[in-house]
């Protein structure tokens, strides 16, 4: 008994070191697509000039009139 419940710790102790972090990323890659959608009813990230800073950086943007919604650091 002792000889199974010792051969099966190291899997699941691999399984939380690798199998996780794979999930997670699979998770996060698929379980948030579309998410920017919402409520603006469709937007992208893209490149952008801060009106500000006058530097270039990340910004969301609309698909419908494609402005910047909202800057980036």
């Amino acid at each position: 008994m002792w000889n199974i419940i010792n051969a099966i710790g190291p899997w699941l102790v691999g399984g939380f070191i690798f199998g996780v972090p794979v999930w997670l990323a699979w998770w996060l890659s698929d379980g948030f697509e579309g998410f920017l959608d919402w409520p603006s009813g469709g937007t992208h990230v893209g490149v952008a000039v801060n009106p500000t800073t006058h530097k270039s950086c990340t910004a969301v943007i609309s698909n419908e009139s494609g402005q910047p919604i909202s800057y980036g650091g």
